[in-house]
């Protein structure tokens, strides 16, 4: 979907056309997935936080303004909402009784997906990065958004956005010369 298409949606969504949510939904639920597993959000809560975010987007559209593109708005209100829930999820920990089947469950969803080790092993890596670092690959390499983008959604500028992408490659180096020494060529050079 096009910035100009979307700005057109936009406007008809706030003019009372509300079925018309539904193709933003259908455009941004599964990159919000994307961005909460980048996140490090569990995989039993993906899919509530994406809906979340996309709630709270729709609720909030008459917030948004056209001199920015739409991405970059739902992402940074995406990022924040994903933070918000790690600082509930942290405050909460120590509050909750511990379940007694917690042995008998089975393998998660996730485990069970026919994913290759390589994967496995490079997503490990890219998890033990800060998030600092973390989220501009996440944004770069698997959404695929410009620097300029990257840096509007992070709210930070370009130069910054550089410097983290160039220690976060040096960074995951590192993790995978000592912990996957057979991944590391998977790393391109800056």
């Amino acid at each position: 979907m096009g910035k100009g298409n979307e700005e057109s949606l936009i406007r008809e969504i706030l003019a009372g056309e509300v079925d018309k949510y539904e193709e933003i939904v259908r455009s941004y639920q599964n990159r919000m997935a994307g961005l909460a597993f980048r996140m490090g959000v569990h995989y039993d809560d993906i899919e509530d936080l994406a809906i979340e975010i996309l709630t709270k987007a729709f609720r909030n559209l008459h917030l948004y303004r056209p001199m920015y593109a739409f991405s970059t708005w739902i992402y940074r209100l995406g990022i924040n909402h994903i933070r918000d829930h790690h600082r509930r999820r942290r405050r909460e920990a120590g509050k909750e009784p511990m379940r007694d089947d917690l042995s008998t469950e089975g393998p998660s969803a996730l485990q069970t997906l026919e994913t290759s080790q390589r994967n496995l092993d490079i997503q490990n890596a890219v998890n033990r990065l800060p998030e600092r670092y973390r989220l501009p690959l996440f944004l770069l390499h698997l959404e695929e958004k410009s620097l300029e983008e990257i840096a509007g959604i992070l709210e930070l500028p370009t130069g910054t956005v550089k410097s983290r992408l160039h220690r976060g490659r040096q960074q995951l180096r590192k993790i995978l010369r000592r912990d996957f020494p057979h991944l590391e060529k998977s790393v391109g050079d800056d």
